[in-house]
This record gives structure tokens, C-alpha cells and sequence, in this order.
């Protein structure tokens, strides 16, 4: 009886995870536009069950970068890791707002297009304004 009572223990810790939604296939758009300059906007598109994938215009270059970090989803939170192991953002479930009170909502758009585009639309404005 013991034992069969400490492998349902055990079944039931390892499963905490079983009953949350899967995070796959979902999008989100952090921070805001009116500092779109600054690099305050980060999308992210969880790509599997451990990797998620960050989009955002880096505000020198102008060009589209990405990068994919691990991630842990809890109840309440998910951690997104630099990596493997530092948490770099941790976003709330419940709110969607992120550690350094930036919100984030979710989204349908590709990413990738999107951004592509405005990425061109602000080099040609930039090189428009250029002297030389």
C-alpha cells in the first residue's frame, strides 16, 4: 500500500505540467510601439515544448534578428532561459506582463514577414534622411 501511495506521489509531481495548456504554436508581442526605436518590442513564437523563439528590429542595424531561448512553463509563470540555465524574462500568466512591467499580448500575424517589412520601411526612411 505504501508503495503504490508513493508512486501516485510521484506520478502526480511529475505531471504538474500534463494539465497546463501547451504554450506551442503561440505568439506574443511584448512592449510597446512608441519606443519601437529603442528596441522595446520583442515578439516571441514558442516553437516546441522547450524552445521559444525571440523576434525584434535592432535599433543600429536596423535588420531583423532572432534568437532561441529555453523555456519552463509553471501555473502561474513561464521562464523564459538564456542558456539553459539564467532566466532572462519571466512573463505571467495570468496578466502577460513581464518581470520589467512591460505587457505582452498575443498574436496571429507571421512574425518574421511583419518585421521584415518595417525593417524596410524604417532603412528607407533612415537612408532618405542620410546626406551622404
Amino acid at each position: 500500500m505504501k508503495k503504490l501511495l508513493a508512486i501516485i506521489v510521484l506520478v502526480l509531481l511529475w505531471s504538474g505540467n500534463v494539465f497546463a495548456k501547451s504554450l506551442v504554436g503561440t505568439q506574443l508581442q511584448c512592449g510597446s510601439k512608441t519606443d519601437y526605436m529603442l528596441g522595446a518590442v520583442q515578439y516571441f513564437k514558442f516553437i516546441n515544448n522547450k524552445e521559444v523563439k525571440s523576434f525584434w528590429i535592432h535599433n543600429e542595424s536596423l535588420k531583423v534578428r532572432e534568437f532561441i531561448f529555453d523555456y519552463k512553463e509553471y501555473p502561474t509563470k513561464i521562464e523564459l532561459l538564456w542558456g539553459g540555465t539564467l532566466i532572462s524574462h519571466t512573463i505571467n500568466r495570468k496578466t502577460l506582463k513581464k518581470k520589467d512591467g512591460s505587457r505582452c499580448k498575443v498574436i496571429k500575424f507571421n512574425i518574421r514577414n511583419k518585421l521584415e517589412k518595417e525593417s524596410q520601411q524604417l532603412l528607407d526612411a533612415v537612408q532618405k534622411d542620410n546626406k551622404i
